[in-house]
Protein backbone atom coordinates (compact mmCIF):
# COMPACT_ATOMS: atom_id res chain seq x y z
CA UNK A 1 0.00 0.00 0.00
CA UNK A 2 2.93 2.90 0.82
CA UNK A 3 4.50 1.60 -2.11
CA UNK A 4 1.79 2.58 -4.09
CA UNK A 5 0.84 5.53 -2.71
CA UNK A 6 4.81 6.45 -3.05
CA UNK A 7 4.61 5.53 -6.74
CA UNK A 8 1.54 8.07 -7.20
CA UNK A 9 2.89 10.84 -5.46
CA UNK A 10 6.23 10.48 -7.40
CA UNK A 11 4.34 10.42 -10.26
CA UNK A 12 2.00 13.40 -9.73
CA UNK A 13 5.20 15.58 -8.27
CA UNK A 14 7.67 14.99 -10.83
CA UNK A 15 8.50 17.71 -13.12
CA UNK A 16 7.27 20.80 -12.42
CA UNK A 17 3.09 19.35 -11.90
CA UNK A 18 3.12 19.70 -8.51
CA UNK A 19 3.47 23.30 -8.22
CA UNK A 20 -0.05 24.29 -9.49
CA UNK A 21 -1.34 22.14 -5.93
CA UNK A 22 1.58 23.57 -4.12
CA UNK A 23 0.24 24.77 -0.70
CA UNK A 24 1.75 26.38 2.81
CA UNK A 25 0.96 25.96 5.83
CA UNK A 26 2.35 27.85 8.86
CA UNK A 27 1.93 27.11 12.85
CA UNK A 28 1.32 29.83 14.89
CA UNK A 29 -0.40 28.81 18.11
CA UNK A 30 2.70 28.31 20.34
CA UNK A 31 1.72 29.72 23.99
CA UNK A 32 4.38 31.50 25.05
CA UNK A 33 6.45 29.59 27.08
CA UNK A 34 9.70 29.15 25.77
CA UNK A 35 11.35 32.41 25.50
CA UNK A 36 9.91 33.38 29.08
CA UNK A 37 10.27 36.08 30.62
CA UNK A 38 9.83 38.14 27.13
CA UNK A 39 7.28 35.79 25.36
CA UNK A 40 4.20 35.73 27.47
CA UNK A 41 0.76 33.95 26.88
CA UNK A 42 -0.49 37.24 25.56
CA UNK A 43 2.23 37.87 23.77
CA UNK A 44 4.15 34.52 22.42
CA UNK A 45 7.45 34.71 20.40
CA UNK A 46 5.71 34.56 17.20
CA UNK A 47 4.50 37.82 17.35
CA UNK A 48 7.13 39.74 19.04
CA UNK A 49 8.91 41.97 16.65
CA UNK A 50 12.51 40.86 17.72
CA UNK A 51 13.95 41.05 14.10
CA UNK A 52 13.94 44.32 11.91
CA UNK A 53 10.92 45.67 13.80
CA UNK A 54 8.91 42.29 12.08
CA UNK A 55 7.63 39.56 13.90
CA UNK A 56 8.40 35.81 13.32
CA UNK A 57 5.57 35.53 11.71
CA UNK A 58 5.31 37.99 9.45
CA UNK A 59 9.12 37.36 7.82
CA UNK A 60 7.47 33.51 7.49
CA UNK A 61 4.80 34.58 5.45
CA UNK A 62 6.59 36.74 3.63
CA UNK A 63 9.55 33.56 3.01
CA UNK A 64 6.71 31.60 1.94
CA UNK A 65 4.70 34.11 -0.26
CA UNK A 66 8.25 34.20 -2.41
CA UNK A 67 7.57 30.71 -3.41
CA UNK A 68 3.23 30.89 -3.08
CA UNK A 69 0.44 33.43 -3.78
CA UNK A 70 -0.90 34.44 -0.12
CA UNK A 71 -4.42 32.69 -1.58
CA UNK A 72 -2.09 29.54 -1.24
CA UNK A 73 -0.75 30.39 2.31
CA UNK A 74 -2.75 29.02 5.43
CA UNK A 75 -2.08 29.68 9.11
CA UNK A 76 -3.38 27.47 12.19
CA UNK A 77 -3.40 28.36 15.45
CA UNK A 78 -5.45 28.06 18.58
CA UNK A 79 -7.30 31.15 19.83
CA UNK A 80 -9.52 33.59 18.60
CA UNK A 81 -6.84 36.48 19.83
CA UNK A 82 -4.05 34.84 17.76
CA UNK A 83 -6.08 34.53 14.84
CA UNK A 84 -7.29 38.26 14.85
CA UNK A 85 -3.46 39.16 14.97
CA UNK A 86 -2.40 37.08 12.50
CA UNK A 87 -4.74 38.48 10.05
CA UNK A 88 -3.12 41.95 11.62
CA UNK A 89 0.47 40.38 10.46
CA UNK A 90 -0.20 39.13 7.72
CA UNK A 91 -3.67 41.01 5.79
CA UNK A 92 -2.82 39.46 2.59
CA UNK A 93 -3.98 35.96 3.72
CA UNK A 94 -7.56 35.53 3.02
CA UNK A 95 -9.82 35.22 6.57
CA UNK A 96 -10.57 31.89 5.27
CA UNK A 97 -7.09 30.09 5.64
CA UNK A 98 -6.43 31.30 9.11
CA UNK A 99 -7.82 28.21 10.97
CA UNK A 100 -8.20 28.27 14.80
CA UNK A 101 -7.81 24.53 16.33
CA UNK A 102 -11.56 24.07 17.82
CA UNK A 103 -9.40 22.70 21.24
CA UNK A 104 -5.16 23.62 21.77
CA UNK A 105 -3.23 20.38 21.31
CA UNK A 106 0.10 19.82 19.89
CA UNK A 107 2.19 20.46 16.80
CA UNK A 108 0.72 16.85 15.01
CA UNK A 109 -2.83 17.67 15.61
CA UNK A 110 -2.34 21.44 14.20
CA UNK A 111 -0.30 19.89 11.06
CA UNK A 112 -3.61 17.10 10.42
CA UNK A 113 -6.24 19.65 11.14
CA UNK A 114 -4.16 22.37 8.51
CA UNK A 115 -3.66 19.18 6.15
CA UNK A 116 -7.30 18.51 6.19
CA UNK A 117 -8.23 21.77 5.86
CA UNK A 118 -5.96 22.52 2.73
CA UNK A 119 -6.45 18.77 1.16
CA UNK A 120 -10.78 18.99 1.31
CA UNK A 121 -10.11 21.59 -0.92
CA UNK A 122 -7.01 20.08 -3.53
CA UNK A 123 -7.03 16.42 -3.06
CA UNK A 124 -3.73 16.49 -4.83
CA UNK A 125 -2.03 18.95 -2.51
CA UNK A 126 1.44 19.17 -1.52
CA UNK A 127 1.88 21.28 1.61
CA UNK A 128 5.35 22.85 2.83
CA UNK A 129 5.27 22.86 6.34
CA UNK A 130 6.40 25.68 8.16
CA UNK A 131 6.39 26.77 11.68
CA UNK A 132 5.81 30.37 12.46
CA UNK A 133 8.42 31.13 15.08
CA UNK A 134 11.29 29.82 13.17
CA UNK A 135 14.03 32.12 11.31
Amino acid sequence: MLKSFLRKFLRKTSGDSYKEHLYALILAGGGGTRLWPRSLEKAPKQFLKLFAGKTLTEITGERLSKMLPWEKIFVVTTTKEYGDEIRKLLPKVPKENVIIEPERKDSAAAHALGAAYILSRDTDAVIINAASDHF
